[in-house]
């Protein structure tokens, strides 16, 4: 009998122990997840690419009266553009004259004339007045990259666009001056894309 009792309070022991380690965990939540946090910055620049497609140099002798009195057609330039912003294109000359190799002599940068050609320069892109007939206009003088010194602008209001646009430019000269000495004229005509 002491057995059976001895027994009796062992279960009941056992029974009370259970429901009170029960009684812990009601209401309690389980820990099912857990997290950590990564901090991302995406820094945007804006961008303008510009790739010279067709820029190569031009170079065209004056050999006969009429090539003197009406001028040279001097080649095309071809230039591709894509922006995240507008843009305009400006075109300058790097310097003020074409400069005689071995010196002794300059013509006047003015005397070169430019003629525009949108390919595919987006909804809004236009010509400067001027530039979209031949022979075109002379262009300015580049001292810089802004665009009170990047020389003239000749295309204007281009749209953002991740796609390239493309334009021409057509160049050639007026009447040679009479009496410049003969030999050959350099300079640079710098193409500049400034976002709006």
């Amino acid at each position: 009998m002491k057995q059976l009792i001895l027994t009796a309070l062992i279960a009941v022991a056992g029974v009370s122990a259970a429901n009170a380690q029960a009684g812990q965990c009601t209401g309690c939540t389980a820990n099912t997840y857990d997290y950590c946090t990564t901090h991302v910055t995406v820094s945007l620049a804006n961008v303008l690419e510009m790739h010279c497609d067709n820029c190569n140099d031009m170079q065209v002798c004056a050999n006969t009266i009429a090539d003197w009195a009406g001028g040279l057609s001097l080649g095309e330039s071809t230039f591709s553009i894509a922006s995240t912003k507008a843009f305009d294109i400006w075109s300058g000359t790097i310097g003020a004259n074409l400069t005689r190799v071995g010196g002794g002599g300059s013509i006047p940068a003015s005397l070169l004339k430019e003629q525009v050609t949108l390919n595919n320069m987006g909804v809004g892109s236009s010509i400067v007045s001027g530039f979209s007939a031949a022979p075109g206009l002379s262009v300015g003088q580049r001292t810089g990259n802004t665009t009170a010194t990047a020389g003239t602008k000749i295309i204007q209001n281009c749209p953002a666009s991740l796609l390239t646009h493309q334009a021409k430019v057509k160049l050639s000269t007026g009447p040679i001056p009479v009496g410049t000495p003969n030999g050959d004229y350099n300079i640079d005509v710098v193409y500049v894309a400034i976002q709006q």
